[in-house]
């Protein structure tokens, strides 16, 4: 099932630019994004996270969008911690 065959999300977006948040330009290959790496961001772009809000990572990666074996070899994303409401 693609994002195409998804309904509507009319929620608040906030953006959290996780690579510059870290003094990054691309986050490295399979880097974890937990709890810690999603506050150090929201902080560096002042805003707070609410219940119902739909948040983009930028890891940077989008760089490599058109060169797919570099793109789809790197493991980039949320540890399970960071959206499960566990530490880390």
């Amino acid at each position: 099932m693609g994002i195409d065959a998804t309904p509507p999300v009319v929620r608040r977006g906030i953006l959290l630019d996780v690579a510059r948040a870290l003094g990054k330009k691309v986050l490295p290959n399979a880097f974890p994004i937990g709890r810690r790496e999603l506050e150090t961001a929201a902080k560096k772009e002042r805003v707070s996270l609410k219940s119902g809000d739909v948040v983009l990572v930028r890891t940077g990666w989008a760089q490599y969008w058109k060169d797919p074996v570099k793109f789809v070899a790197n493991e980039k994303g949320l540890r399970e911690s960071s959206w499960m409401g566990r530490n880390g």
